[in-house]
């Protein structure tokens, strides 16, 4: 795993690993977590991500929560006009 500086002290690209690699091994989601500690921002480019690719991608960080499809927040007073 390359990671490669975005901007000054915030932020870099992941190279050499994709998100399915982070999903299936516990070595690459420990780097992977402390990258993320460490610089707040982690840029993956270039993946193909389905619905099956991105949930295995969010189990690495905890149990997925279920929400009501079609559900929408709470509306803004401001209009763009």
């Amino acid at each position: 795993m390359e990671l490669r500086a975005l901007g000054p002290n915030f932020g870099v690209e992941v190279r050499g690993i994709g998100l399915i690699g982070l999903a299936s091994s516990d070595s690459v989601y420990r780097a992977t977590r402390a990258a993320l500690e460490e610089h707040s921002v982690l840029l993956f480019r270039d993946q193909d991500v389905t619905g099956d690719v991105q949930a295995a991608f969010s189990r690495a960080f905890g149990p997925l929560e279920q929400v009501k499809i079609g559900s929408v927040g709470p509306t803004s007073r401001w209009a763009i006009q």
